[in-house]
């Protein structure tokens, strides 16, 4: 099961509303909708810190977005050498927070 699905999926057990945007422009019509409620979370599909054309389709969301806050998602099960690569490029996005997750697999 894609991650689209997942996520639906856990948005109906919960009695949340999704959306999918493909688009900056579907993402900034989105958080418009959904501006009355308390929290708004925006997922993005994991990408390479080495693809740059990427990292820009994933700068012009936030634009669009305009968050309050930016994570960045991280494996700890990554390599020490490519988790300090993915935080020096991705911190050109402004981000506040850092998650480890796969705390269970790292060595």
């Amino acid at each position: 099961m894609g991650a689209k699905e997942q996520l639906q999926q856990y948005a109906e057990l919960l009695g949340i509303p999704i959306r999918v945007a493909l688009t900056p422009g579907e993402l900034r019509r989105a958080v418009q909708e959904l501006a009355s409620r308390d929290l708004i979370l925006l997922d993005t599909a994991g990408y390479s810190q080495k693809d740059m054309m990427k990292l820009n389709e994933v700068r012009a969301f936030l634009a669009a977005a305009r968050p309050d806050e930016t994570h960045l998602v991280v494996s700890c099960s990554a390599h020490p050498r490519v988790i300090r690569q993915a935080i020096e490029v991705y911190k050109t996005l402004q981000v506040d927070r850092i998650l480890l997750t796969k705390l269970d697999e790292a060595v």
